[in-house]
């Protein structure tokens, strides 16, 4: 599917794992540039670098909580030094909790 949205630039956050991740993956095989936040800096790092090899676009991985002022001043430092700013962001970050609806 063309979504028309290549050589833009994405900001994902929770992107190591799970939806954050699919979603990187998608946005990539559409041409898009990524950064890809979350807080498990390894996972993070093979992550973006897989994805930027298999579908050939930009991909940096920046370790940051953007649960703080300060991650969020991080990401948004990254995502300007690499590529002047972004198109597209996916919040995506969030936590849960064993606690019970009642």
């Amino acid at each position: 599917m063309d979504l028309e949205l290549k050589g833009k630039v994405a900001v994902i956050t929770g992107a190591s794992i799970g939806i954050g991740l699919a979603i990187s993956e998608g946005l990539a095989a559409e041409g898009v540039n990524l950064v890809m936040v979350a807080r498990q800096k390894d996972r993070l790092a093979t992550e973006a670098a897989r994805i930027a090899d298999r579908f050939g676009v930009k991909s940096i991985g920046v370790s940051s909580d953007v649960a703080t002022a300060g991650g969020i001043a991080e990401v948004v430092a990254a995502t300007q030094s690499s590529f002047g700013g972004a198109d597209l962001l996916i919040n995506n970050a969030g936590t849960g909790s064993n606690e019970t609806v009642m």
